[in-house]
C-alpha cells in the first residue's frame, strides 16, 4: 500500500515591486503540480501587475486533495519627475538645470554636471561643449526610478565684447580695456596705437 503525502504549498505573504517591474516568485512545495489563480502554472512565475494584487497558488494532489496559499505584490506608482526646458546656449555657454518631484527623491544626472546648487542636486550647473541630452533621474524610498530628458543647444557663436578704445591716461575714464565673455580663459591680443 502506498500512501502519499498531503500537498503543500509556501510562498512569501508579500513582495514589492514598482510599476513596471516584474518579480520571479518560487512556490516551494513537495512536488505536485502547481497552478496559479492568474493561469499560469510550474512553482515558478513572474508576477507583474499594474497595481498592487493578491494571487493564490494551489498544489493539486489527484488522491489526496490540494493546498493553497496566496501572495499579494503590492505596486509602487513611479515618482513624478519633472525636467526643465530645452534651451538653447551660445558655444562656451554656461546653463542651470533643474528638475522637480512632489515625492520625496534623489536626483542623478547623466552626463555628470559640474555643481549641484542644491543637496539633493535638483538644481545643477554645466558648460557643454557640444549639444547634449541630460537624462535626470529620480529615485525614491522604495527604490522606484522614474526619468526625463532635457536638450541643451548650442547655436554656434559666442557672444564677447571688445572695446574699440580705451584711454589709459589715468583720469578714472576707461582706464583699462575689458574683454567680457562667458568661459574665456586664454586668448590673445594686439593693441595698436591709432595716430
Amino acid at each position: 500500500m502506498n500512501v502519499d503525502a498531503a500537498p503543500s504549498v509556501d510562498v512569501p505573504a508579500q513582495v514589492e515591486i514598482c510599476f513596471g517591474d516584474s518579480i520571479e516568485v518560487t512556490a516551494a512545495n513537495n512536488g505536485y503540480t502547481i497552478t496559479w489563480d492568474n493561469g499560469m502554472t510550474g512553482p515558478t512565475v513572474f508576477l507583474g501587475p499594474d497595481s498592487t494584487t493578491s494571487y493564490v497558488v494551489t498544489a493539486t494532489n489527484p488522491t489526496c486533495g490540494f493546498a493553497t496559499d496566496s501572495i499579494t505584490v503590492v505596486v509602487h506608482a513611479l515618482p513624478n519627475l519633472t525636467a526643465g526646458n530645452d534651451t538653447l546656449i551660445g558655444i562656451g555657454g554656461e546653463v542651470t538645470l533643474w528638475a522637480n518631484s512632489t515625492d520625496n527623491v534623489t536626483y542623478n544626472w547623466v552626463p555628470e554636471t559640474d555643481e549641484c546648487f542644491t543637496p539633493e542636486c535638483d538644481s545643477v550647473y554645466d558648460v557643454p561643449d557640444q549639444a547634449t541630452v541630460y537624462i535626470v533621474f529620480a529615485t525614491d524610498q522604495y527604490g522606484c526610478v522614474n526619468s526625463d530628458s532635457l536638450l541643451v543647444d548650442i547655436n554656434g557663436y559666442m557672444d564677447v565684447f571688445v572695446p574699440n578704445i580705451f584711454s589709459p591716461n589715468g583720469d578714472g575714464y576707461n582706464d583699462y580695456l575689458v574683454i567680457s565673455g562667458p568661459r574665456l580663459f586664454n586668448y590673445q591680443i594686439e593693441i595698436y596705437d591709432r595716430w
